[in-house]
């Protein structure tokens, strides 16, 4: 039979010295070598390696863009400027310069951890446009040459970029915009000189071990039953684990905490409640995490959903937590002519009234919302500075930090001093507490109904859930009496299409 058990956040033996290090997810590979090579040529153009020009032009590499001494000199100083007031030594400037990503085995690592985030059709189009590029006749069409891209040195590559850069067709344009932007996300965050040249260290130069609240979750697990021959799944596959509770929240993000802590303070125990979560925890032991490892696990898609014209790339969170682990902090209240629109245009009277303000004072007071005690870094004093001068109002941003002098700088890579009162560190310690329990890894499809009197009421859902040591999945149904859909603005609208509502 199924059963259900629980897990904890392991402890450790031994005091530690750096965050604990998190591994990129496991890449599906989709492209053939050939594509893959292909790829790579663009991202080396997209990043290209620059080196001085030596006397002897024969030993020159064709995969490198070779400056003449004054010409080198002055790019090499221009990047001593743009990384001021930082003072860096010539041999980091250098070391920049000459990156390469086909010479980083964790570009390749990051660059194929995104794409693995790509949907099927997008799969398809990246293999065809890679096949095409790698043929004479296909070359012709998309590099106005009839030689392959990877026979191609990095200064026609660069003309090949450029010329889609300006084309006059939408296609090309937005195909520019894709692979530079691929390239250039996967760089920064796998770039060994980008966070020293930047003065942003892996780690923070203040970080301690057990440097802040770190609260220890429990979730559950699922275990597959025996194959059943009557009566269980489909081709005699293990039928699906059933969980009962009162009610279930799909998405572990803002909205889900507030309503997880409300039900249980009001409740208790009495009130099974259940959240479900498709991406992992890391507890404030693993942060902040590295560039590559945080963008890949935390974020949605690696941090990079695009939308299919490439016109617009949205970030959002992928994490228990949702967006409250990967936000900056900032806290806004709805503002008036929002909910002057939900209220007339929605004919939802409640947002325009003393009630919704009454909600919202009351999350405010929670989370410690405030901008008091915040020292604004020199690119916001710049603004603030600026506003004021051409006469225009501007303030702080309030921050969620339990009305503490909160100066990480990391918190997008996770708060590893547990100072954000996100739901991890806000809302859902309270819930825990009061009987709420929680599940990581598990891919809600679809909310499922029931006919009561005549009308279609949601009666749990139905979900895949994957072990976080990458075991057998596991179908999971919840029955529930209350199903609450708080899954993000990409998501949410997802499960409800494919549970059938418009």
């Amino acid at each position: 039979m199924a059963a259900t058990t629980t897990t904890t956040t392991a402890e450790f033996a031994a005091p530690l010295t750096a965050p604990r290090p998190v591994s990129l997810p496991e890449a599906s590979s989709f492209l053939s070598d050939g594509q893959w090579a292909v790829l790579m040529a663009l991202m080396d153009t997209v990043a290209p390696a620059i080196c001085m020009q030596g006397s002897d032009a024969k030993d020159q590499d064709p995969a490198t863009i070779y400056l003449p001494s004054s010409q080198y000199s002055e790019t090499a100083a221009a990047l001593r400027r743009a990384s001021s007031p930082l003072d860096h030594p010539s041999e980091l400037l250098e070391a920049y310069l000459a990156e390469r990503p086909s010479d980083n085995p964790l570009f390749a690592q990051v660059l194929a951890s995104v794409l693995s985030n790509l949907p099927p059709n997008k799969k398809r189009e990246l293999r065809y446009l890679l096949s095409i590029l790698s043929t004479r006749p296909g070359a012709l069409i998309l590099t106005a040459t009839v030689t392959p891209l990877t026979s191609l040195s990095v200064q026609e590559r660069l003309r090949v970029l450029n010329r889609w850069r300006i084309s006059s067709l939408w296609a090309f344009r937005s195909l520019f915009k894709s692979i530079t932007t691929l390239g250039k996300l996967s760089f920064i965050r796998s770039s060994a000189t980008f966070c020293p040249l930047t003065g942003f260290p892996p780690v923070p130069a203040a970080w301690v071990a057990d440097g802040g609240f770190n609260h220890q979750y429990e979730f559950l697990q699922f275990s597959r039953g025996p194959p059943a021959a009557v009566g269980g799944g489909a081709n005699g596959e293990a039928p699906a684990v059933e969980v009962v509770a009162d009610l279930v929240i799909v998405g572990s993000g803002c909205g889900a905490g507030v309503v997880a802590n409300r039900v249980a303070r009001e409740f208790g125990p009495a009130v099974k409640v259940l959240v479900l979560e498709k991406g992992r925890h890391f507890d404030a032991s693993h942060y902040p995490l590295s560039q590559a490892a945080g963008l890949s696990n935390l974020f949605e898609a690696g941090g990079v959903v695009e939308a299919d014209d490439g016109s617009v790339t949205v970030t959002a969170g992928s994490t228990f937590g949702g967006g409250g682990t990967v936000n900056w902090s900032a806290s806004l209240q709805t503002q008036d002519f929002v909910r002057k629109e939900w209220a007339q245009g929605g004919k939802l009277s409640f947002f325009e009234g003393a009630e919704f303000q009454k909600c919202l004072e009351s999350v405010w007071e929670v989370m410690g919302c405030s901008g008091d005690k915040l020292t604004p870094n020199h690119a916001n004093r710049v603004l603030l500075d600026g506003a004021a001068k051409l006469g225009y109002h501007a303030k702080i941003v309030p921050q969620n930090c339990g009305n503490t002098e909160h100066d990480c700088g990391y918190c997008t890579l996770g708060c590893w001093r547990g100072e954000k009162k996100g739901p991890v560190n806000g809302w859902f310690p309270e819930a825990a507490k009061n009987g709420v329990q929680f599940v990581e890894g598990i891919q809600v499809e679809r909310v499922l109904f029931e006919q009561k009197e005549g009308k279609k009421v949601a009666r749990g859902v139905r979900g895949v859930w994957k072990p976080r040591d990458g075991g057998e999945t596991v179908e999971v149904i919840i029955r529930a009496n209350k199903v609450v859909v708080s899954c993000g603005t990409l998501w949410s609208p997802i499960v409800l299409m494919n549970s059938g509502l418009k």
